[in-house]
């Protein structure tokens, strides 16, 4: 797809002719794409890769020439995250800070998203500062201070039709660090190309730090340095480290004979700690051991050497082994660039492997490189212009790849020519040509006798055929034309129509001929009169008058015949006035009287009126040009098949289908209603109230990192929403894998409205077990996650997993908010009931009822008496609508010796409690009870 530079999508690129797609561990993201057609400045191309993965790039610089008759476009493209060259950043300071906290000070103000920041390789805290110099710049060198690698990441919105993140990350390795890929090389892989850098070998590396500030004998500094920094104190006394067994194959002669180091320094001029510095020092140390070498194939030829091309990505860790030298060279190598033809084949693809790193300056230096060599193909786009060159040659190679591709295959029979069919012979081929003496013809089905119907034929008179699918019919000279593209028709002025030329019916029509004539008439009779008698006069007028009349019936239609008449009347009428006028009025009269009508005449000349005349009324049919206006008279037009390049539609048998760029079919209506397909995003409207369908909506849980994708319906609102309604499946989730649920989301119009949230099917836990869920949310603020402390809401939710751990099987029904849960929660595996809150019913429904510290009995100056007993009623205060209640009771007090126990069980609004003292002593004190009541039906 094509974006403007603001994101508006433009539509899908037509017609690619080739599609140059090279990315490199050092963040080379580039697209060189040839395609007929225009591609603009800082226009946008998004796509998804073969590995799934959304990219994006924006046009830098374009080229385009004509090459016979058509543009041809070359535009250079850049990733997307180019465009953050463009913002400016005039100071900002890091100060003891991750890697993390230097790229979101570097974004801020960006539309770009920091995405994993690992601790980096070099250094896990540094003092950075971005000073005058673009975000891209501060990204590279936050980069290649903590020696990390730069990686993007572009997510498309939830319509699927742009993108709507754009994300980066820091890591310390792209793509696999541990892999089983290997690479050998030797004498004998002619098709490889090795490159092996330029630079010394080193085997003792001397590292050096940060100057050691000056100062005076007041401690205050002078403004210079002294010596740097060593590790020599934290290395036994050495201010260098060095390679034994590198030695051995890359260390210099010495005077006497043996082998010597290689010896070179390296400076870092930020390093302040000598542990740091030796560490630093050690690391460059493995990168110049070594030669440093590259390697560069096609995906054919690496394959040879070992390598499969298959699920390969930049940055990927290869075991390279070279046996070309004397001994044999083995490295940690990794997957250094990537080139492919999105527009070709696999085997066109390239990839340079090796342990070189490229910096950020020799990249810049690289596209500068590129640039020049743009500027300086002028002459190549001379050639494509004139449809020569390699630019038309890779159009012509592209289209007979495509043909090749078809096969075919062919059969001599004597006496009846060459048959060429798509399948053998002897398995039911569906298409045919054949060529015989003088002629060709072709079929693409059979009669019921099983002859092949040859619809379309050529010999020497011409081509025959029912259908003709071409851009543009012409003459030779190229004078008259029919543009099926466009639509544009064209006839020469030497054409005729109907008997007319073109170039008299679209300039000079009949009706502006009368005008002329009856015009020129009048005139001519009036300035004729002269001084003779107005008797003369009026038979002058007439016979004119008359000889205009018969010019203009030979040289219009009938009604142009009645506008004549009416001007002629007006003439003769202007004569007859003359008897009592002079002799200018009628001269005048006659002039303004006629151009009058001439002019009236002039505006009934509509489409409708020409076209009428054109085809005598309707009568006359086929196709009529005039005024620049094409004109098709028909009683019906009768097709068999209308198609174009993406386009079909067989209005016999009904059948209508689109294809996209790629040739995969997105629609297809059968006529019959019975097998119809619409893919891709669907949706009813585009604006207001609408509904929206994607085969792949996306999902993101609030709060949570996992991407969740499958077919979904959003029900947009007609207003803005911070989440419109939807339902979707989840069909994968970038955490657990596959999974199968079906989703319902009320949404919200903002973000921290309330909302409800229902889940069906099955899923995984984080544990990677199955198990089912039904799962039923209603929260009071939807933008908190229902796992965050400060969430608060209700929930029904059940668990079924064939694992017998606890919570593996469960069900509950609770409500919560930050200061606990208040529900019931059964679980099966356990036995265990589990139930929190205080306990309540429904009115005249209770469950459960009863009371605690119920004051039973108060004394008011008695006592209940040795032996003796108190009957008190307890009454529930919502009596039972349906159903009794039964009882239990106990006694809750100071004197011991009170029993008490229920009667009178069974009622609806409650029960008796009976009071014993078995106590040796009259019961003097107030008396509380505890009592419990459950309905049974």
């Amino acid at each position: 797809m094509i974006f403007d530079r603001w994101g508006n999508p433009l539509g899908d690129l037509p017609y690619v002719i080739k599609a140059i797609r090279t990315r490199a561990t050092d963040a080379t993201d580039t697209l060189d794409i040839t395609t007929i057609g225009e591609i603009n400045k800082d226009e946008r191309i998004a796509f998804k890769d073969s590995m799934g993965r959304w990219a994006e790039y924006l046009c830098q610089s374009t080229q385009t020439a004509r090459a016979a008759g058509m543009p041809v476009t070359v535009a250079y493209c850049t990733g997307s995250i180019a465009e953050l060259s463009r913002t400016y950043i005039e100071d900002k300071r890091n100060r003891a800070a991750n890697a993390k906290a230097c790229l979101a000070k570097a974004l801020e103000g960006t539309r770009w998203a920091v995405g994993t920041v690992e601790t980096g390789t070099i250094t896990g805290t540094a003092n950075l500062a971005f000073y005058h110099c673009t975000v891209l710049e501060a990204v590279q060198k936050t980069a290649d201070t903590y020696g990390l690698e730069v990686q993007t990441e572009y997510q498309p919105d939830p319509t699927g039709n742009r993108i709507g993140r754009r994300i980066i990350h820091l890591v310390e390795h792209r793509g696999t660090a541990n892999t089983t890929k290997r690479f050998e090389y030797g004498k004998d892989l002619t098709q490889i190309k090795r490159d092996i850098d330029s630079g010394d070998v080193i085997t003792r590396l001397y590292g050096w730090g940060k100057g050691i500030e000056q100062t005076n004998d007041q401690g205050e500094a002078t403004g210079g340095y002294s010596h740097k920094i060593s590790f020599a104190d934290v290395n036994h006394g050495k201010p260098y480290v060095q390679d034994d067994q590198a030695l051995a194959n890359w260390g210099i002669p010495g005077p006497d004979g043996t082998r010597h180091h290689s010896e070179a320094s390296v400076d870092f001029p930020d390093c302040e700690d000598p542990k740091e510095l030796l560490t630093l020092t050690k690391n460059a140390l493995k990168t110049r051991a070594t030669p440093v070498v590259s390697y560069t194939a096609d995906v054919t030829a690496l394959g040879q050497a070992g390598l499969s091309a298959e699920g390969t990505d930049v940055g990927d860790s290869v075991q390279i082994i070279d046996t070309s030298f004397a001994t044999p060279l083995r490295l940690e190598g990794r997957i250094l660039q990537i080139e492919e033809d999105l527009a070709g084949s696999l085997a066109d693809t390239k990839i340079t492997l090796g342990n070189i790193r490229q910096s950020y300056t020799q990249r810049l230096a690289a596209q500068q490189q590129a640039l020049d060599k743009l500027v300086s193909n002028s002459g190549a786009w001379n050639s494509a212009a004139g449809g020569t060159g390699p630019y038309m040659k890779d159009l012509i190679d592209r289209i007979n790849q495509i043909m090749n591709a078809t096969g075919g295959y062919a059969y001599l029979k004597p006496g009846q020519g060459i048959y060429v069919y798509d399948k053998p012979e002897d398995q039911n081929p569906t298409q045919c040509i054949h060529i015989g003496g003088g002629y060709w013809r072709i079929a693409d089905h059979k009669k019921a006798n099983g002859d092949w119907d040859f619809r379309s034929l050529a010999n020497g008179k011409g081509i025959f055929a029912d259908t003709i699918f071409t851009g543009r019919l012409s003459d030779a000279a190229g004078l008259n034309f029919w543009d099926m593209d466009t639509g544009e028709f064209s006839l020469s002025a030497r054409s005729t129509v109907g008997g007319n030329k073109a170039s008299e019916l679209a300039t000079t029509t009949a009706a502006q001929q009368l005008t002329s004539e009856a015009v020129s008439a009048a005139k001519k009779y009036a300035d004729g009169i002269g001084s003779n008698t107005l008797a003369s006069a009026k038979a002058d007028a007439t016979s004119k008058a008359n000889d205009a009349e018969a010019n203009a019936k030979k040289a219009a239609s009938t009604d142009a015949t009645n506008k004549a008449n009416a001007a002629l009347e007006a003439a003769k009428k202007a004569a007859a006035d003359g008897d009592t006028s002079t002799l200018e009025a009628a001269k005048s009269y006659a002039d303004n009287t006629a151009t009058s009508h001439v002019n009236t005449f002039e505006k009934s000349l509509t489409q409708q009126y020409i076209f009428n005349k054109l085809t005598d009324g309707g009568k006359l049919q086929g196709i009529y040009m005039s005024n620049n206006l094409l004109y098709v008279n028909a009683t019906y037009l009768r097709s068999g098949i209308i198609s174009g390049a993406r386009s079909y539609w067989n209005l016999d048998s009904g059948i209508f289908s689109m294809s996209d760029a790629n040739g995969v079919e997105t629609v297809h209506l059968d006529g019959n209603g019975s097998h119809n397909t619409l893919t891709g995003t669907f949706q009813t409207g585009t604006s207001g109230s609408r509904l929206w369908m994607s085969p792949s909506f996306k999902q993101t849980p609030v709060g949570g990192t996992a991407d969740i994708t499958g077919a979904g319906i959003s029900f947009i609102h007609a207003t803005a929403a911070a989440q419109h309604p939807y339902i979707a499946a989840e069909s994968t989730n970038s955490e657990l894998g596959e999974i199968s649920t079906l989703t319902f989301n009320g949404g919200r119009r903002a973000d921290a409205d309330p909302s409800a949230f229902v889940r069906v099917g099955s899923t995984k836990n984080n544990k990677a077990k199955k198990e089912a869920i039904f799962q039923a949310l209603a929260l009071r603020d939807y933008s908190v996650a229902s796992s965050d402390a400060k969430s608060s809401g209700a929930r029904l939710v059940s668990f079924a997993s064939p694992a017998t751990d606890a919570l593996d099987t469960y069900a509950e029904i609770a409500s919560w908010d930050p200061n606990g849960v208040v529900g019931v929660q059964a679980d099966i595996n356990t036995g265990y009931l589990y139930m929190g809150g205080f306990l309540g019913g429904y009115t005249n429904r209770h469950t459960f009822v009863g009371s605690a510290a119920w004051q039973a009995w108060k004394p008011n100056g008695g006592s209940i008496s040795v032996g003796a007993s108190v009957s008190v009623h307890f009454s529930t205060g919502s009596p039972a609508k349906y159903g009794r209640y039964y009882a239990l009771a106990n006694a809750d007090g100071e004197w011991g010796g009170i029993v008490m126990h229920v009667k009178n069980t069974g009622g609806q609004s409650g029960w008796d409690i009976q009071l014993y003292n078995a106590d040796r002593n009259p019961c003097s004190v107030t008396m509380w009870c505890e009592t419990l009541g459950w309905l049974v039906k």
